[in-house]
């Protein structure tokens, strides 16, 4: 059974995310936290998204990405928590030819939540500019996790290898076609 927590208000339009539009590109630059309990996994699957990720968000202008991390975790999940290491720096970058492009940087930390005594599933309703989301969290572990569509899905990999504080790029243009 699952346990429903409040709905958490964020502010309405945060203008300290570093998240910047130049013509139809955009760039980002966001932190995630991967919770270890137990042996198991923090996933997040929101019913828009129907993947499952990790909790984070935009690193705000003055904020560095160990804060960032432990800020959003928070937001969301409303979980405290420590960081452990970094999993990985990601570079994404997104686009369709000469239309419209994303640059985007992730941090993923492995975080510690040694205060958390809740249950293993729980559901979490935020306020997100003005619209709500809905969080449905779940530890699992990685047993579990390879049968789900986890992104970024290199993160599975690395936690399952302990090869922390990887540098990846994943280029998903794509070209124009001539």
């Amino acid at each position: 059974m699952k346990a429903e927590v409040k709905v958490v208000k964020k502010p309405e339009k945060n203008t300290k995310d570093i998240k910047f539009h130049f013509g139809k590109a955009i760039y980002k630059l966001r932190a995630c936290g991967v919770i270890e309990r137990n042996g198991k996994y923090l996933v997040d699957c929101t019913r828009i998204n129907h993947f499952y990720s990790f909790p984070g968000g935009h690193i705000q202008i003055g904020e560095n990405s160990e804060e960032a991390t432990k800020r959003e975790v928070l937001e969301e999940t409303g979980i405290k928590t420590e960081v452990k290491n970094l999993i990985a720096i990601t570079e994404v970058f997104l686009g369709e030819g000469g239309k419209k492009m994303l640059h985007e940087i992730d941090f993923h930390y492995l975080l510690s939540a040694n205060d958390y005594n809740g249950p293993n599933a729980f559901y979490r309703t935020e306020l997100d500019n003005g619209k709500k989301k809905k969080h449905n969290y779940k530890f699992m572990s990685i047993e579990e996790m390879k049968n789900k569509d986890i992104r970024p899905e290199h993160i599975l990999s690395i936690l399952q290898s302990k090869q922390y504080g990887q540098h990846v790029i994943q280029d998903k243009r794509t070209q124009d076609k001539e």
